[in-house]
């Protein structure tokens, strides 16, 4: 991404492109999955050297494949994938229902596996659970409120609609003096 120029380059399903995936400049770099136009995956902000919503990324490249590259004063925003192993193959797809898969051969193998891939979970769909939430893949529901708050709609709750969120049970009283 070019910042700058306001060039966004995206890796999308070929089948149907409903989803791709590309980066955003949030106030950290993130990378995302859109149902487009809505964000379905997110991988978290970066600290400049991994996304640290990637469980699979180290602290160092050299330890994940994963190098997370911002050029100064982020115009050019990038992210590469360096081969620990030069023999291997990495391909990268989105699938047509938005997975993001890192698939790897070796060439001595000869076969294909799954190395990586984003969104194993409901948990990882972006905003499933909304405000105020702990996600746990598993539970059930996944979605639980955090202490001291309840589901916004109790109705949709029930229905595994929880992307509306939980509110408080008791309102926070403001005194001035």
């Amino acid at each position: 991404m070019n910042t700058r120029a306001g060039e966004k380059r995206f890796l999308s399903s070929w089948q149907i492109v409903e989803f791709v995936v590309g980066i955003a400049p949030q106030t950290r770099l993130q990378a995302f999955i859109w149902n487009v136009p809505t964000p379905f995956w997110r991988s978290g902000p970066s600290n400049g050297v991994k996304f640290v919503g990637i469980s699979y990324m180290k602290s160092t490249y050299l330890e994940s494949g994963f190098r997370l590259a911002l050029e100064y004063q982020q115009v050019n925003q990038y992210v590469t994938f360096d081969l620990l192993n030069s023999s291997s193959v990495i391909i990268m797809t989105i699938t047509s229902t938005g997975y993001l898969k890192l698939i790897d051969s070796d060439e001595g193998l000869k076969q294909w596996k799954l190395f990586w891939v984003a969104k194993k979970s409901l948990c990882e769909n972006y905003g499933t659970c909304g405000p105020f939430w702990v996600c746990s893949k598993n539970g059930s529901p996944i979605c639980q409120c955090l202490k001291g708050f309840v589901p916004k709609s109790n109705e949709e709750w029930s229905r595994g609609y929880w992307s509306n969120g939980c509110v408080r049970k008791t309102e926070l009283f403001l005194t001035t003096t």
